[in-house]
Parts: C-alpha cells; sequence; structure tokens
C-alpha cells in the first residue's frame, strides 16, 4: 500500500513555497529611519512602508538618517543591509 500510494503523499507534501514579507523585501532599497551601527546594535530602515530592525553587511560600516541602502538578507527579524552602488 505505501509503494503504491507513495507518488500521491509526494505530490500532496511537496508544497510550493511562497515568499514571504521577508522574503519579498531582499534586493529592495531602503531608507535609514534611525542610525544602523553594528557596534551599538542599533539601526532601524523603512522598505515598502515597513519599518525593519537593521545591520550593516559589515561590522565597520555605518548608515546615518536617510541614507539610501538595499536589504542583501534577512536574519531572523533583522535586515541585514549594505550601501547602494
Amino acid at each position: 500500500l505505501l509503494i503504491l500510494t507513495r507518488r500521491l503523499v509526494k505530490k500532496y507534501t511537496k508544497g510550493k513555497r511562497v515568499a514571504t514579507n521577508a522574503d519579498s523585501i531582499i534586493g529592495m532599497n531602503g531608507i535609514v529611519t534611525e542610525r544602523i551601527d553594528n557596534l551599538h546594535n542599533s539601526g532601524r530602515i523603512r522598505v515598502n512602508g515597513l519599518d525593519w530592525t537593521a545591520r550593516a553587511a559589515d561590522d565597520a560600516q555605518t548608515f546615518e538618517v536617510d541614507d539610501i541602502c538595499v536589504v542583501v538578507e534577512i536574519q531572523g527579524v533583522k535586515a541585514i543591509v549594505k550601501p547602494v552602488a
């Protein structure tokens, strides 16, 4: 019975991956609303109308308020950003 139903079970358990809110902002530009400084553990950005806690991809990099950055990764509830090239 397991051999016969394996295809059917795989079809329904495989599922499709839907981009969540977090996945959808990767690659988008954001505006810094609070200074981003990894050493002081601070920083916030606004992306697509939503506020996110942010950290710089490079620990030596800091961003000032109203700077534009691009989201390169999401780690938990934090957006990892780098400067716009």
